[in-house]
């Protein structure tokens, strides 16, 4: 079996290209992004998603979360960003 490295493996790769003008509504924000937005599309969208499990189950935990995000798979289809 071959050994992997650290630096061989990829968990991720970011998957939409912001518009210039959601990079410059993430950079408007109070929080110090250190120029970095490069996940910022799918990072809105989990939240999104969390938010919307939650207010669905009627709870934030996070058994109600898991539990409800399924069912928001076909709202959130072809959406990224704001």
């Amino acid at each position: 079996m071959k050994k992997l490295s650290a630096t061989a493996i990829k968990a991720a790769s970011p998957g939409a290209n912001p518009s210039d003008d959601f990079i410059k509504r993430l950079e408007s924000t109070d929080v110090d992004l250190k120029n970095t937005t490069t996940y910022g599309a799918e990072t809105y969208d989990g939240i999104i998603l969390a938010a919307l499990a939650a207010q669905k189950g009627g709870s934030a935990d996070g058994k109600t979360i898991q539990a409800n995000i399924p069912s928001m798979r076909y709202r959130m289809q072809r959406k990224s960003g704001p």
